[in-house]
């Protein structure tokens, strides 16, 4: 029996160079929602360009986005400083040389702030007024910095700290043997909540803080969480927080939702979750061991669950665009584009290990810093006199007899197939993929997704094929 065949090909993007608008947001919100209200990601898995910063960045947040010297920026902490780059990849400036930053970085005023081994850092933007820059030491352990309003907020010391520009305007215990874990979380109504680990048990615990330093309440879980809470906290419009845990030496970890008053919602139990969930349209967001979870924040239900056997996420927390798609990744280098409804729209493998959460600029670019040191740009711009060189000659067509389709590319290009669960069905180094796996057998009908890989270039395609 003949088949018929429905080729869905998506737009190709190659490196662009041209500079992009300068209304910009940064990724890092303070309610840590990992949410864009107004931009929509890339289609496709297509890479702009790639840039090796030359050091490695640790287990830090994601860059963050901000306009500094009238233009766009993107701004990533490592291993040897904060390194600024602009939109077409070239270096804008690195500060911070000489300091051990340990935490992600923050923008308010012009200033850019990070934790450096027992100090908040704050350093003008406009980096020949070195008048300006200033430090304040605040102890060990420093969390990355959370700005809310016109203020700083972060912890170190056992202690949350509130800047006012330069001046400490109050510091606070989080508590009696409590260690702050992450950046702080301030909700729309001022109060901030700081996620901790204790000294003497196994137990972990939220507080929350007025916007004057009091404190409200805290929430105790006695589960045998071994390790507390390391994830940051997100809070939405109504005051709710959610939050999971991490077991080290364990499976035991759980997915909790807590009140604006401090009583607990639900728990949900869950593989191993280093990394922050995100809200989207009445779901929680989760990147679990055992894949990407939509929970219903109402009635702890699960909306659509989404596995592969590459699912092992660690410390990347989802952000979400405009249209509801999630930008993830693994442990594994695995960058990932999942739709509101829970489907595989694209996948890029990066192969650089783990991944840390990504930032969408103004045009819609992702940024994905790697801890291996390499900062990625995915986007939907085509260069016309770029295109020529490098994919010109990617076609997909049915075969003479019907009964087979082929891919056609570059010969120096290496495609590699995945099924829809991103599973690999067939890698081939040459011109042409005739729809068979690694066995020579015939591939099912279905969604395969297509990576031609010419040189350090990177294009993705997907193919649905209807019998």
């Amino acid at each position: 029996m003949k088949k018929s065949f429905l080729l869905v090909v998506l737009a190709i993007a190659v490196f662009c160079s041209s500079m992009v608008s300068a209304n910009s947001q940064s990724r890092v919100n303070a309610q840590h929602t990992g949410y864009y209200a107004n931009v929509n990601g890339p289609e496709t898995a297509n890479v702009k360009w790639v840039v090796n910063i030359g050091t490695k960045c640790g287990l830090y947040p994601s860059p963050i986005i901000d306009t500094i010297g009238g233009g766009e920026r993107i701004i990533c902490s490592t291993d040897s400083g904060v390194v600024i780059f602009n939109p077409n990849g070239t270096l804008w400036e690195k500060i911070g040389k000489g300091y051990q930053i340990l935490t992600g970085t923050a923008t308010l005023n012009g200033f850019i702030f990070f934790g450096a081994k027992d100090s908040l850092i704050a350093i003008n933007s406009n980096l020949n007024d070195t008048s300006n820059h200033w430090s304040y030491y605040i102890g060990s352990n420093a969390t990355s910095p959370t700005v809310y309003g016109n203020k700083v907020y972060i912890c170190a010391g056992k202690k949350l700290y509130c800047f006012n520009d330069s001046t400490l305007e109050w510091s606070v215990d989080a508590g009696k043997g409590a260690n702050p874990t992450s950046a702080p979380t301030i909700g729309d109504s001022g109060r901030i909540y700081v996620s901790t680990k204790q000294d003497t048990s196994y137990d972990y615990r939220i507080y929350c803080f007025n916007p004057n330093g009091t404190q409200r309440w805290i929430y105790e879980s006695n589960n045998g969480e071994r390790t507390g809470i390391f994830p940051t906290s997100v809070v939405d419009s109504n005051g709710n927080i959610y939050v999971s845990t991490y077991a080290r030496d364990s499976a035991t970890s759980s997915f909790y939702a807590v009140t604006k008053n401090g009583w607990e919602a639900f728990e949900r139990f869950s593989r191993n979750c280093f990394a922050a969930p995100a809200i989207y349209d009445g779901n929680i967001i989760c990147c679990t061991q055992n894949g990407i979870w939509a929970v219903n924040r109402s009635n702890n239900t699960t909306t659509w669950h989404w596995t592969s056997s590459d699912s092992v996420f660690t410390t990347c927390s989802p952000i979400i665009d405009k249209s509801g798609k999630i930008f993830t990744a693994t442990d594994k280098g695995l960058l990932l584009a999942i739709t509101k409804n829970g489907s595989c729209q694209w996948f890029l493998e990066t192969q650089e290990g783990p991944i840390e959460s990504a930032v969408l600029g103004a045009d819609g670019t992702l940024y994905v810093l790697t801890c291996s040191g390499k900062l990625y740009a995915i986007g939907r711009d085509i260069a016309t006199e770029e295109k020529g060189n490098i994919v010109k000659d990617i076609m997909v067509f049915p075969t003479v007899s019907s009964t087979k389709f082929a891919i056609q590319a570059p010969e120096k290009s290496k495609i590699c197939v995945y099924d829809i669960a991103g599973k690999l069905v067939k890698t081939v180094k040459g011109s042409f993929w005739n729809g068979t796996n690694e066995l020579n057998q015939r591939s099912p009908s279905g969604m395969y997704f297509i990576n031609f890989t010419v040189g350090e270039r990177k294009v993705t395609k997907k193919l649905i094929w209807v019998k």
